[in-house]
């Protein structure tokens, strides 16, 4: 609950501070349920060093709902947002790509895979990790910038949707966890596994771009905090999402998630 929204948080260049909670509980939901919902949470504000500042409670004859609005500190003015791409930047993506995807269906039951690679991928799902270490760099370097929420390439057409440019993402040299490569290595076809991977969200990895110029800069600095960053595309003149594969211009059969 917390650390998706922090995600978009870091994804802005800022350092979340606290929240409000909005809570709506459902009758089935007994003192076992919410103790261990409270452990949740005060797990996560000791991880992150953040505080819930209030917030509401009410009970509901329907499914159980929880609202987060977080929040962060940033210089005045300097918050990073998707629309700031220029012509020419390159495009970044932090951590891999996949595992988000791949772990909803590992908690579904539909991988096969070694134990241990289940075990990783229903972690990335279920508690995945926000890049709130990454914060200081998006603010630094970044141009424009969004966490991968609802897929790399959906979240990509958002940046360039918001820049007015053309963002083109190389779908082969999408990052990939030993967890993801080995999913990745059982398919009979990598375009199509790679279209999956990249579109298939809850990665809350950074996707951001940057002056091709910083590339050196960006790499170094990201390598000193053990975070690792791809390069995968650039933005040029034109407009909306183009994805290539192999020096081919390809059509994804689907993007992500769309909020229609």
């Amino acid at each position: 609950l917390l650390r998706v929204n922090l995600s978009d948080v870091a994804a802005k260049g800022a350092v979340p501070f606290g929240y409000m909670l909005a809570c709506h509980w459902s009758e089935r939901c007994g003192w076992p349920e919410r103790e261990a919902f409270v452990a949740g949470l005060r797990r996560d504000q000791a991880i992150f060093d953040i505080h819930l500042l209030g917030g509401d409670t009410v009970k509901t004859t329907g499914p159980a709902s929880f609202s987060v609005t977080m929040m962060g500190w940033v210089p005045s003015g300097t918050a990073i947002h998707r629309g700031g791409a220029r012509a020419g930047d390159d495009v970044f993506v932090t951590g891999t790509i996949g595992d988000g995807w791949l772990g909803l269906l590992a908690c579904q039951g539909k991988l096969s895979l070694d134990p241990d690679r289940l075990q990783t991928l229903q972690n990335a799902y279920r508690t995945p990790t926000p890049r709130t270490d990454y914060a200081d760099l998006v603010l630094k370097y970044a141009t424009a910038s969004c966490d991968v929420s609802d897929g790399l390439l959906a979240d990509a057409g958002r940046i360039a949707e918001a820049s007015g440019l053309c963002v083109e993402i190389d779908l082969a040299v999408t990052p990939l966890s030993g967890a993801g490569q080995s999913w990745f290595d059982s398919r009979v076809d990598d375009e199509a596994a790679l279209e999956q991977l990249a579109s298939g969200g809850d990665d809350y990895q950074i996707l951001f771009t940057a002056p091709a110029g910083q590339e050196d800069a960006v790499r170094r600095e990201s390598e000193r905090r053990h975070v690792r960053v791809t390069k995968i595309g650039r933005v040029t003149e034109g407009r909306g999402l183009s994805v290539v594969y192999q020096g081919q211009v390809i059509n994804p059969v689907r993007v992500g998630w769309t909020h229609d």
